[in-house]
């Protein structure tokens, strides 16, 4: 299960180079994992040995974006990261998959407190830092007040502990009357960049900005561009 237009996400299975997971949100706003097994090569490149296995059977619904850390060294952990919605509460879930391998399956669960959330700007889009230190999350909250008035916009910052198994609550900056659409840090992680949408009587409005994360000072960087954001190495 896959709903258009969904970020899907992909990681290697802990300990077996030649089977991968693929991870999805489904048209029922629902996480799933599904397992391929690229040494079958008869018919296809691949097999698919499981496919739309459910990884919350609460009542909560998922956005759009989910995170992976592929790590692969005896440090760290690999992990799935996604966002739940409860009653307009937004709550940062994880997954260890080296636990979730070795036990055959397992449940996302809560890695920070809930957040409340409306329905502007990209919920749950999550980007995690080059270093695997920091994941940021986008959120709306509060009611639009008009057509020229949108509700806040907010970006909240996690610190991961080593093994990315543990969130901690760092920062949330936030801009009134706006949307924000599409992010991602620097290479070496100094800024994090994002697109800042509005609108006034002459139409849509995008920016892109950057957040010095030493500093936590905003400034502009281009204005009029409303493109997706992805860094190149």
């Amino acid at each position: 299960k896959a709903a258009s237009g969904a970020v899907t996400h992909s990681c290697q299975v802990p300990g077996n180079p030649m089977q991968y997971y693929l991870f999805t949100i489904g048209d029922d706003q629902k996480p799933y994992v599904h397992l391929i097994d690229l040494s079958v090569t008869v018919i296809t490149q691949g097999a698919v040995l499981l496919k739309n296995q459910l990884l919350d059977l609460g009542s909560g619904t998922y956005d759009r974006g989910l995170a992976v850390i592929d790590d692969r060294t005896s440090y760290g952990r690999a992990m799935l990261y996604a966002v739940r919605r409860v009653s307009g509460q937004y709550t940062l879930m994880g997954l260890d998959l080296e636990t979730f391998t070795q036990n055959g399956g397992g449940q996302l669960a809560p890695l920070a407190a809930s957040i409340t959330g409306s329905s502007m700007g990209q919920h749950g889009l999550l980007q995690i830092s080059p270093d695997g230190r920091e994941l940021a999350m986008v959120s709306g909250s509060g009611a639009p007040m008009g057509m020229f008035l949108w509700a806040t916009a907010n970006i909240h910052r996690y610190s991961l502990s080593a093994d990315h198994t543990q969130a901690t609550f760092l920062a949330t900056y936030s801009e009134g009357n706006a949307a924000f659409h599409y992010m991602d840090y620097s290479p070496a992680g100094q800024y994090l960049y994002f697109v800042k949408s509005g609108i006034t009587l002459g139409g849509a409005t995008h920016e892109v900005k950057r957040q010095n994360l030493t500093t936590t000072v905003v400034t502009s960087v281009v204005r009029d561009y409303g493109g997706d954001i992805r860094r190149t190495k």
